[in-house]
């Protein structure tokens, strides 16, 4: 993601299952890949899935980036 290769972070990202201990930081950085690419309507739906799921690590964080979506 950091080399703005925002279509091989997705599809590597979307492989990891919801058995993963580290599925919500795949969660988190999917929704930033979003984020940064400018998908806005993926981007969207991911912060509030992060969002509307309490024990999200992100949780509250998201609330952020959905406050600056709304302003562009």
């Amino acid at each position: 993601m950091k080399l703005e290769q925002y279509v091989e972070s997705e599809n590597e990202l979307t492989k990891i299952n919801t058995e993963n201990p580290y599925y919500d930081q795949a969660e988190w950085y999917l929704a930033l890949n979003y984020f940064y690419s400018n998908q806005k309507d993926k981007v969207k739906a991911q912060f509030i899935k992060i969002q509307n799921s309490p024990t999200h690590y992100k949780s509250t964080i998201a609330d952020n980036y959905l406050e600056a979506l709304k302003s562009n």
